[in-house]
């Protein structure tokens, strides 16, 4: 984000298309901030994402960061 102090880079994502008017996405992500020297940390995230009057909405995310062991 310009400005923020952050930054975040994708490193994988998978889709899974749940029905004609929703669909699942996970992945895994690099975040960094300035005030942390932008030390990457390795994160992953989920969100579902719903389709409603023709437009795209996200109904559901998280993030959160990958255990020491997981990375």
């Amino acid at each position: 984000m310009p400005g923020s102090g952050r930054k975040n880079s994708i490193v994988e994502i998978r889709t899974l298309v749940l029905s004609e008017t929703s669909v699942l996405g996970i992945g895994f992500y690099n975040f960094a901030r300035a005030a942390e020297n932008d030390t990457p940390r390795p994160s992953r995230f989920t969100f579902v994402l719903v389709k409603r009057d023709g437009r795209w909405m996200i109904a559901h995310h998280h993030s959160s960061p990958l255990s020491a062991a997981r990375q």
